[in-house]
């Protein structure tokens, strides 16, 4: 077996991710915002927002609106965080079957 070199990507066994753990040269101030639609499940809040914890830091704000009796929209505020986690906890979302669209701006409208 050969060596992993440091240029290699990690996977993340759980959710099938492979995108590299560390990326360098991110500013971690950065705000970010996640517009979600998702299905009206009784444990949508909960699903989604434990996600939230690979931030390793309180949303600024967070809020749920139901827009139908099958859907709802959550939207959540991040601050200072880097592109790169708001990128991979945008990537864990979308594999949440009870996802159904998902929008990540950066502060100011730009996309990350």
């Amino acid at each position: 077996m050969g060596s992993a070199s440091d240029s290699d990507p990690v996977a993340d066994v759980y959710a099938g991710d492979t995108a590299q753990a560390q990326q360098k040269g991110h500013a971690i101030d950065d705000a970010f915002s996640f517009a979600i639609e998702a299905d009206a499940d009784a444990d949508v809040f909960g699903r989604i927002a434990n996600l939230f914890n690979l931030a390793n830091i309180a949303p600024q704000s967070a809020s749920l609106h139901r827009l139908s009796s099958d859907r709802v929209q959550i939207t959540v505020e991040l601050a200072q965080v880097s592109g790169f986690t708001a990128d991979m906890i945008r990537r864990k979302l979308e594999q949440l079957t009870c996802v159904r669209h998902l929008t990540l701006t950066r502060s100011g409208n730009e996309e990350p």
